[in-house]
């Protein structure tokens, strides 16, 4: 929530930007309906593609405000879970107004559309690759070294051992990270994990 903040305020200040960036809303997750069916089917689709958490209530969230867009960007459905259920479950269709996709009903996974009906996709046709080009183009490099995206940060800072940590690092966007997560990463891919404190371990490691 800070680095939304600070975010915004980078962005409002940048003399490139041209939109009018408005305040964030916050939604209480307990305020969100529960929807059974809507469970039940994130549950069938985590089954098959290990999809996160925050599908099952940002779905419920979308139930009550259809055409949500949420900022999935394109990945290998082999490395990314929500791409996976999209992509080898269902098939994406272009709306041709800003939101741009959606689920196609006719040829996607019942549960699927289920999850994921009442959702928009802007930005899932363009990989982090090519919006590290465009940051770069447009001259934002500043404001995209604040970002924030770890999972479970170590000290207040990226860990290099979680999924989103080793998304940026395959999309050439290391130095997002801090030389001691660059370290854990490599320590992960390069030492057996054959040993019950490994993960400890590796989170202990290289941390300043």
């Amino acid at each position: 929530m800070a680095a939304i903040k600070r975010l915004r305020e980078a962005l409002i200040k940048h003399p490139g930007t041209k939109a009018n960036i408005l305040e964030v809303k916050f939604v209480d997750k307990a305020s969100i309906p529960e929807c059974q069916e809507i469970t039940d089917a994130w549950k069938r689709v985590r089954a098959f593609s290990r999809i996160g958490s925050q599908y099952e209530w940002i779905s419920r969230y979308a139930l009550h405000n259809p055409g949500l867009e949420i900022g999935l960007e394109y990945a290998d459905p082999n490395a990314s879970y929500a791409n996976c259920a999209l992509r080898k479950h269902g098939k994406l269709m272009e709306t041709h107004d800003v939101s741009r996709y959606r689920v196609d009903p006719e040829e996607t996974n019942p549960d699927v559309v289920t999850v994921f009906g009442n959702l928009r996709f802007p930005i899932i046709a363009i990989s982090e690759v090519e919006m590290k080009r465009k940051i770069e183009e447009w001259g934002y490099e500043d404001i995209m070294k604040q970002i924030w995206f770890c999972y479970s940060p170590i000290h207040g800072r990226p860990c290099g051992l979680c999924r989103p940590c080793n998304e940026k690092i395959e999309s050439h966007m290391e130095q997002l990270l801090p030389a001691a997560a660059l370290r854990r990463n490599w320590m992960s891919k390069h030492i057996p994990h054959g040993f019950g404190l490994y993960t400890r371990i590796m989170r202990a490691t290289f941390w300043k």
